[in-house]
Order: C-alpha cells, then structure tokens, then sequence
C-alpha cells in the first residue's frame, strides 16, 4: 500500500477545491496558497480566497494531514480538564451543601472541633470530586482534536479537514467516528484522500449560525517568510505593555507547533468558580464562630451540680426549695396574652382568666379567692403597700404566695393596673395596706428579718396608693 504525503495532499485539495467552488458566483479569480502562518501559532495547510459579487472577500482554509501526523486528527483525553471541572463541580456542590447546613443550623458543633471539621470538609471534596470526575470523563468535551481546536481559534468562511486513506483503520474506527462526528457539529467539511489520489468527498461545510461566526477573531495569514517579517516588525512597533500582554497570551508552550495540546481550553472560570466556592464557605465559618458556644450538659451529673453550685450560693441545702428567682427576669414571649391553645381541663375559663386581670388574689385554707380592684380602692385617704415582686404571669404568682405563706409571710397578689396604669404586670405585696410610711416600713423590716434565715433576699419596696 502506498502512503500518501502531505504534500500530495495539499496539491490534490486544493484541486478539488477550486473545481469545487468553480461555479461559485464570484467577482475574482480564486487565490490559492499553502503553508500559511497566523497568529497565535496558528497553522493553515491549504488557503483560497476570492471575492464574491458583492465585494467581500470569502475565505476558505483546509487541515492536511497524512499517516505520520495522524495525531493531528485523532482526538485525545483532556484529563487535565477533566479534573478541573471535577473540582469546580465538587467546590460548587460542597459549597451548597454548606449553605445549606448553615440554614438549617448543622454547623453549631464546627467551631468546637475546627480542626477535624476541616480535615473532614477536606475529604468530602476529595469524594466528590472523584465522583464528578467519572461521571464527566464520557462526555465529548474532553475529546480534544487538535485540527477541530485550531479551526475554532479563528474565522472563516468554509473549513476542510483533508487527511490520507491510511490515517484511519476504517469507518468503524472510534476516532473517525469522532471526527465526523465534531466535524457535523461544527461544519466543517471532510474529504479523504486515497491511494491512487483520487479525492473522496464526505460532507462539506454547513456553517450556517452567523452567532457561531462572529465568535471566532479574525486572524490574517502570511506565508512562512512574510510571517517572520511581520512579528519583528510588529513587536519594534509597539510599546513595552502591549508586547507583554502578547507574551502572556502566546506562552513558548503555546507558540510551540509541535505541540498539538496548545488550543487546549484555559481554564480561567474553573479557578474562579473554586474561588468563589472558597469565599463562601470563609464568610459562612466567620458568621458560625461570631455565635456563642452552645454548652452541652452531662444530664446524669447535671442534677448534682445544681444541688452543689445552690449549697455553695445559699449554704442551706433544706431551703433551695423555698428559693424565689427574681420574677423580674421571668418574662412570656408576648405579654398580655391568652395562651392560643386552652386546656378544658382548667378550672378557669377564658372569660374568668381575661377578668382575673382586674382582680385581687387572695390566699385561703382552700385556695384561692379573687375580688374585684374597689375593694382595696380607698375613697379618700392615703395608704401604703410593700411590694414584694412583680409578675408577668399569673400562675408564677400564685406560686410565690404559696412559698411565701409556708415561710409565714402573709402575702397576696394583685393586678397592677388597679393602683399604676402602666403597671402590665402581677403585683405581689404583703396582705395589709398601711395609712402611714413608717408603720409600712416597719412591717417591711420584719418580713426582711423573717426571710433572712431561709436565705432570701429581694428587693422590697414601699408604694403609695
């Protein structure tokens, strides 16, 4: 079998071309050139041009390619995209997660164990990112042909691949498959080249997306000489910024023609999407440490700690029972309001517990009695109260006159607003009023001796009415 060389396939091509675009109506003879440089490391085997009836200049390019520079034609495995995409997939994925987490409250442990929750935010990257990237790596994206790269990198009108009969193994090879079927995706044309040089036709260019044109730069292609005189023209023309701006976009890895990885896709939205993914879940870890450390209890000690921090605050451990908290930080949610849900089996009714707001409590061998505010209202003179405490709730106070009973201090309760207007709170004050200061505060002093020894201490006040 006779191998057919590039240059025989140039010269058959570009035959096959001009008789193919013959008919084409035109305004100028065709223009026929080879082995055109362009910028970038741009490479064009085979170039016509000529000028269509009204005056723009259509412009055709072809990729030869014989058994030796097979390569060329046969599409490789972009791991290292591939392992990009991963990351960025499994940072964006994570990242969701963690949002998630952060909204639904999960991450209150993480700043007691910083240290093991990184190293297990860590691995859960790693695992997802090795899942992202077997579930990636069948997809066409990552099957890089080097003749398909290139014609993506600049404009023109119609592009061919033209490669020789021996470059593939047949029509069932998995890598024509796969430039046929790049090639209809793309549009560009194919013709093979056989071994008595004949030019076999398998489909030519369909580019008809105007979207998909405009996309690609338009590069002006120079013979191998003219191209070399251009460059160092060029670059002693123009300033020192522009020239290295030029030298990052046209690295010596990207300038090298043999390598035919250099159209490989940059990666510059992967890096920014993992960054992203980063920033975030940094603000979500500054906004977790900013919260206050929850203190989980030992519930089977938790009982004799109490016990103990009480005998240590009081020093009587037979009165922590009796022991009133401050009613003043006892406060409901929403004051003034009837609880949404009523139990039947409460001994009061809407109506009476919405009254008892208005009421006296007064305490008895057989509970509790309520009357009405008049009958502690006076009609003209002026009486005292030691006020004890005040409550926002009506069964907190019923609770304290107990205790308060069972020391011998005789207590009741009364609804604020009966004496103070702006009192929305439970007051609960020794049972008698006193028509002078001095005999209030001496029966305040008493009740304070009286409270002493169990330990209680509260502050007492005297209120005129």
């Amino acid at each position: 079998m006779n191998q057919v060389t590039e240059d025989e396939i140039k010269k058959e091509v570009l035959k096959f071309l001009r008789g193919y675009y013959k008919s084409r109506p035109r305004a100028s003879d065709i223009e026929v050139s080879s082995d055109l440089r362009g910028v970038g490391g741009i490479v064009a085997d085979g170039f016509l041009a000529f000028k269509e009836e009204d005056g723009r200049n259509f412009i055709i390019t072809f990729e030869a390619t014989d058994y030796h520079r097979r390569d060329e034609l046969r599409f490789t495995i972009l791991k290292q995209l591939i392992g990009w995409d991963a990351a960025a997939m499994a940072y964006l994925t994570v990242a969701l997660l963690f949002i998630l987490a952060h909204v639904q409250k999960w991450l209150a442990l993480l700043p007691h164990y910083f240290l093991w929750g990184v190293i297990l935010l860590q691995v859960i990257i790693f695992l997802f990112g090795l899942t992202w990237y077997y579930l990636l790596r069948s997809l066409p994206r990552y099957r890089y042909i080097y003749a398909i790269a290139q014609f993506n990198q600049y404009f023109a009108d119609d592009q061919w691949v033209a490669y020789a009969h021996d470059v593939f193994s047949g029509y069932e090879d998995p890598y024509f498959k796969e430039l046929r079927r790049q090639c209809i995706h793309n549009g560009f044309g194919m013709v093979e080249v056989g071994e008595d040089l004949k030019v076999k036709l398998h489909m030519a260019p369909s580019i008809d997306d105007p979207d998909f044109q405009l996309k690609r730069r338009v590069v002006q292609f120079f013979t191998k000489n003219d191209f070399t005189q251009f460059v160092e023209k060029n670059i002693s023309t123009r300033d020192w910024w522009t020239q290295f701006v030029d030298w990052l976009n046209n690295l010596p890895l990207r300038q090298n023609l043999q390598n035919l990885l250099r159209f490989e896709r940059p990666v510059y939205k992967q890096i920014g999407v993992i960054l992203a993914c980063i920033g975030a879940m940094t603000l979500i870890l500054a906004r977790e440490f900013k919260k206050k450390p929850i203190r989980y209890v030992n519930e089977a000690t938790y009982e004799q700690q109490m016990t103990t921090y009480m005998q240590r605050l009081y020093g009587n451990e037979n009165l922590i029972q009796d022991i009133i908290l401050d009613s003043t930080d006892i406060k409901p949610f929403v004051k003034n309001s009837l609880p949404y849900i009523y139990r039947p089996e409460s001994s009061l009714t809407p109506e009476e517990a919405r009254n008892l707001r208005e009421k006296i409590v007064v305490y008895t061998s057989k509970g509790f009695i309520h009357y009405p505010c008049s009958r502690l209202r006076s009609v003209g003179d002026q009486r005292f109260m030691v006020r004890m405490g005040v409550f926002y709730d009506s069964d907190l106070l019923k609770r304290a006159i107990g205790r308060f009973r069972r020391l011998g201090v005789p207590v009741n309760g009364i609804w604020g607003p009966c004496f103070f207007p702006n009192g929305k709170y439970y007051i609960l004050f020794l049972e008698d009023l006193y028509p002078s200061r001095q005999e209030a505060l001496e029966a305040m002093t008493e009740t304070k001796a009286k409270l002493s020894p169990a330990g209680i201490k509260l502050d007492i006040l005297i209120e005129k009415i």
